[in-house]
């Protein structure tokens, strides 16, 4: 995880600086793809960053805000699904041409899609969301794209709706790095380390962790 100091949060900030690291850290040899999300899978601190919104879904009868669904709202970049194994079922992945100034858009899962357009496909449709990062921003999105549902929070747990939105349209100042690569977690820290640097000096870079050591967390209790 890369945090930015506070002088550094700002959105405009935020959202240039991960992109420029995502674009140094794919540029490191032996790193097949890159990207960020603001909580990973079964990671203990993932509901810290992850957040529910309530939502409501534009076209359909109006619902009391105190009765509205809500779902966790996670912020990635545009390769975080291929980079972790996640499948795409309908529409398209996110592009670099999902930036701050084109519409708003997010990425739902497969339970998210059956539960709340059970005879209809959601591609097109649109999701209200309420939470709000910054002043301005988008809330309205149209949806493009279902994925495979991801246990996120714990393995025990059944999947939930989820709605995921680019980095660049929501920017934010603490971000888990995610990377794909064959090389060995004690190497590949060292170029990861070299790669942040190039983009800012100052920032420290914790050590690295392999996904599979996250899953061994959560299911070790159990």
């Amino acid at each position: 995880r890369i945090e930015l100091p506070p002088g550094r949060a700002a959105a405009t900030s935020s959202a240039a600086f991960f992109e420029s690291l995502v674009r140094a850290l794919r540029n490191v040899p032996g790193v097949e793809s890159a990207a960020v999300t603001l909580g990973l899978p079964l990671d203990s601190r993932a509901r810290f960053f992850v957040d529910d919104s309530t939502f409501s879904i534009p076209g359909q009868p109006p619902v009391p805000a105190a009765e509205r669904p809500s779902a966790p709202l996670h912020v990635v970049s545009s390769d975080y699904f291929a980079v972790i194994g996640v499948p795409l079922k309908a529409g398209r992945w996110f592009t670099e041409r999902d930036g701050a100034d084109a519409p708003g858009v997010v990425i739902i899962n497969e339970t998210m899609a059956r539960r709340f357009w059970p005879n209809d496909n959601p591609i097109g449709r649109r999701i209200a969301h309420d939470l709000s990062i910054v002043p301005r921003q988008q809330t309205v999105r149209e949806i493009v794209g279902v994925v495979g549902d991801v246990r996120h929070f714990a393995v025990e747990r059944a999947a939930e709706p989820q709605m995921f939105v680019p980095h660049a349209q929501m920017p934010w100042p603490s971000m888990a790095v995610v990377l794909r690569s064959r090389l060995d977690t004690l190497a590949l820290t060292r170029e990861v380390r070299q790669a942040v640097w190039s983009v800012d000096g100052t920032l420290p870079v914790p050590p690295l962790r392999r996904l599979d050591d996250l899953f061994a967390e959560a299911v070790g209790q159990p």
